[in-house]
Formats: C-alpha cells, sequence, structure tokens
C-alpha cells in the first residue's frame, strides 16, 4: 500500500491507515488454550503467583507489573516508530500492533526468568523433590512431605530453587494475541 506524490487518493490512504490504528488490539499473557495436564487454566496460576494467595501460603512475585512499569518507556518510543511505519505505509496497523504484543510478551518473559525472591519454602523444594523422583503430588503428600522435612530425611539437594520455573509451562505459554475490529 505504497503512497504516492500527486496521487489523488493519498489524502483517503492515508486517513484510512491513521483509522486502521484504532481497530487493533494486543494482549500479552496466558489464554484459553494455555492449561496445565491437570486442566487448570496457566493464567490463573500465573495471577496466583502475580498477586500472591496468602491463605496458600503463596507470596506475590509480581511480573507483569512491574514489567509495564519498567518497560513502559520503551514501549512508547516503539510505538511511535511503529506508527511512523503505518503511517507512511511501510507497514499495517495490525503488523505493528502484534510487533508490540511480541514485544511485551517477551519483556515479561524476561521478568520472570530473573524471580529469584522470595524464595520457595521448604515444602514447595520438597515437593519439587518429589515430582523428580516421579512421585504424584497431592494434599496428603505436602503434609508427607512436611512430616519428613521435619525429621530431616528428605534431602532436597538437587532442585532448583528457581521460582516460576517448576514445569516452564507458564514461561513457555506465556504469549500475545492481537485482534481487529
Amino acid at each position: 500500500m505504497e503512497m504516492k506524490r500527486g496521487s489523488p487518493n493519498a489524502l483517503k490512504d492515508l486517513e484510512q491507515r491513521i483509522a486502521g490504528l484504532s481497530g487493533v488490539e494486543t494482549k500479552a499473557g496466558w489464554f484459553k488454550s494455555a492449561v496445565y495436564p491437570d486442566g487448570r487454566p496457566v493464567a490463573t496460576v500465573a495471577a496466583g503467583n502475580e498477586l500472591g494467595i496468602p491463605s496458600r501460603s503463596i507470596p506475590p512475585r509480581p511480573f507483569m507489573r512491574p514489567t509495564a512499569t519498567d518497560k513502559k518507556p520503551e514501549w512508547q518510543d516503539k510505538s511511535v516508530v511503529l506508527v511512523k511505519r503505518v503511517v507512511a505505509g511501510q507497514m499495517t496497523a495490525f503488523n505493528a500492533m502484534d510487533t508490540l504484543g511480541q514485544i511485551a510478551a517477551d519483556d515479561i518473559a524476561v521478568t520472570i526468568a530473573g524471580i529469584t525472591s522470595p524464595p520457595l519454602s521448604p515444602i514447595t523444594l520438597g515437593a519439587r523433590k518429589y515430582k523428580q523422583q516421579g512421585k504424584k503430588v497431592t494434599g496428603a503428600t505436602i503434609g508427607e512431605i512436611a512430616g519428613k522435612l521435619k525429621a530431616g530425611t528428605l534431602d532436597v539437594s538437587g532442585v532448583s530453587t528457581k521460582p516460576l520455573i517448576d514445569s516452564k509451562k507458564m514461561i513457555d505459554t506465556l504469549t500475545h494475541e492481537t485482534s481487529a475490529s
């Protein structure tokens, strides 16, 4: 969609490109297709990690909000560049927003990968050890794990102490969606 000087449709083409910017939306995160093998939506688990679940002794480990705050100036700068490309006819509004969505998802993934605190609880480490040994972790086994940890009979060496990467499902299914109205 190249705009040529002197073209009688040049202004109309420019107006269409600008109007196209308002009808496109992009979102980064987890969508309906992202589920754990047990059927739990990854978005629910991500929200629990982002905000914490005090009733289950899960502390907040925010990654969405800090990324949005930290990256907002970069995203705004990139938006300006992309809008100029749309107005110049070098890319579509959909492609510009899709690019921004991919950038946001990538930035969130970097934040998730960098989270190291608060540290995992000993029970979480014990649960990881059980999974590593091929054992299923249930409510009953959590009690068993707690007892073994208290007795000093469960060695949790060799398990990752890194939060948010137990199965890697959350980071692997982080994506973006772009839609046009």
